[in-house]
């Protein structure tokens, strides 16, 4: 009922995009939806309860390995998904949101909307994992769809690399984008995101979740995915 809704007041072109990519839109919309519920309570309250703390994830790992499946415990597993959906502010939703939307696009016109959502979801994970095993004692939560971002990144990049492909064309964006350009966009952030690890950048950004997000995607690109 709702997507007929949404059909009708788009135009024809447009409505085409929403169907053919409306994995992407409903990612987006829940995302939107999450910081939106985050500002209306305040605090950070939503934040800490969906994003993934390090300290208390491993510790819930642990304890379930020792055959402890509590609530609490089992719970904090979700924290894994929850946290790609959580965002610190305005301009962290608004910058994650550009590049989901651009890669996220990219990966579905390649692969299709259920690849799109395996790599979305598996690498969000993967990235969470890898900021785990760098800050196993911190209880700052990590939150943002960064690492899922970096992932589709990845999974782009290794498929330009195996197959040559169209230049990105990404509605509503008129002028097609050469994927050696993203390519070597791609690999600049992710250098960038090397150096600031190494160095121990003193920022709030969860480099080593971009790595670990990206590396991930690769591997699905590389081993996993298949071009339609």
């Amino acid at each position: 009922m709702i997507t007929k809704l949404i059909e009708q007041q788009l135009s024809y072109p447009a409505a085409r995009t929403y169907r053919e990519h409306k994995s992407l839109f409903i990612i987006i919309f829940s995302c939107v939806v999450f910081f939106i519920a985050e500002l209306i309570l305040g605090g950070g309250a939503l934040s800490a309860k969906m994003g993934l703390i390090p300290a208390e994830f491993i510790m819930a790992g642990k304890n379930l390995l020792a055959q402890d499946p509590g609530l609490q415990n089992i719970s904090e597993l979700f924290t894994l998904i929850g946290t790609i959906f959580m965002h610190g502010n305005l301009q962290h939703i608004l910058y994650n949101m550009a590049f989901l939307w651009m890669f996220g696009y990219l990966v579905i016109e390649i692969c299709g909307q259920k690849s799109f959502l395996f790599v979305f979801l598996l690498t969000g994970m993967m990235g969470a994992m890898a900021h785990c095993a760098l800050n196993q004692d911190s209880i700052v939560p990590l939150i943002g769809a960064s690492g899922s971002i970096a992932g589709l990144q990845g999974a782009y990049f290794l498929m330009a690399l195996k197959w040559h492909l169209p230049q990105a064309d990404v509605w509503p964006i008129s002028r097609p984008v050469s994927p050696d350009n993203l390519l070597i966009f791609s690999a600049i952030g992710l250098g960038f995101d090397f150096y600031s690890l190494m160095n121990h950048a003193a920022t709030n950004v969860a480099y080593a979740a971009h790595i670990g997000g990206f590396i991930s995607g690769a591997l699905l690109g590389l081993f996993v995915l298949r071009r339609y």
